[in-house]
């Protein structure tokens, strides 16, 4: 799961190179958290996070090859299966979201994006989303 709270920066591409940061402990990972934008750190996506995490997600600073679920904030959405042509209206911040979506397009021209199992296929989905799962099944 990644959690749209850092602007047009999206960290690292490829998932080798989070897990490697991960696994390296020489706190990579924990700088990258640092660098949520302040207007995102209390914001509905940043509260719904450890939700989220007891859920059993596994939430990652990069928005990689490896990622199949991003949580972000639609005004008329609860979730939306991400696909080239989409609309940037669909996000609430349209600004954050077509860098998102541009991004996204980056990845899925990735060979090892679009030939992993599910075929690159990403869920986008809201705060409320979270909670509805919480409460009852997806």
């Amino acid at each position: 799961l990644y959690p749209d709270l850092f602007g047009a920066d999206f960290g690292l591409k490829q998932e080798a190179d989070t897990m490697e940061e991960v696994r390296s402990g020489d706190g990579r990972s924990w700088e990258r958290w640092s660098s949520v934008l302040p207007s995102s750190e209390s914001g509905d996506v940043a509260s719904s996070l450890p939700l989220a995490k007891a859920m059993g997600a596994l939430i990652t600073p990069h928005l990689h090859n490896g990622i199949t679920h991003v949580l972000v904030e639609m005004p008329r959405n609860l979730s939306l299966e991400w696909r080239p042509g989409i609309s940037h209206h669909v996000f609430k911040d349209r600004v954050n979201g077509k860098a998102l979506h541009y991004r996204l397009e980056e990845l899925d021209d990735e060979e090892s994006f679009s030939s992993r199992p599910g075929k690159g296929e990403v869920l986008l989905v809201t705060p409320e989303w979270i909670r509805r799962c919480w409460s009852s099944t997806c």
